[in-house]
């Protein structure tokens, strides 16, 4: 395995080992979510746009996404916790001296019921995901 920790999920360790496509996923959805983070909002905008044509895919990119999340809120916040992305240490280590733990709580939140709304609703994927990246912090 790539320097990944699956936090304890032993099933999700299980199948990624069956399949590397799960692993690459992850790779490019925390790239994704970085470059998101980085860019003004037509480059949010943008950046979602390919994702959003896939609904199951979509929902993988806000699964990975949430554990990105909990993870710079537990460097945030100096919880003695591991973190799931451990590849992300360095990445995630200064986010945190540029992010407040309630902007994290509010991305987490965020991410969240968008995920809900998508996999419960009838919603435009593109126009949640783009509102979604609106409440992400810049950096």
């Amino acid at each position: 395995f790539p320097s990944h920790d699956t936090g304890g999920r032993i099933g999700w360790a299980i199948q990624a080992h069956r399949d590397p496509s799960i692993l690459e996923q992850r790779t490019d959805a925390l790239n994704l979510l970085e470059q998101i983070l980085r860019g003004k909002r037509a480059k949010r905008f943008a950046s979602v746009e390919e994702i959003s044509k896939d609904k199951l895919l979509t929902l993988v990119v806000l699964h990975f996404w949430m554990s990105y999340w909990r993870d710079l809120m537990i460097v945030t916040q100096r919880v003695p916790l591991p973190i799931t992305n451990t590849d992300r240490q360095d990445t995630l280590t200064a986010l945190a001296q540029n992010v407040v733990a309630e902007r994290l709580q509010a991305a987490i939140l965020a991410t969240r019921d968008t995920a809900q709304s998508i996999r419960d609703t009838n919603v435009n994927v593109r126009l949640a995901l783009e509102n979604l990246t609106l409440r992400y912090p810049y950096l």
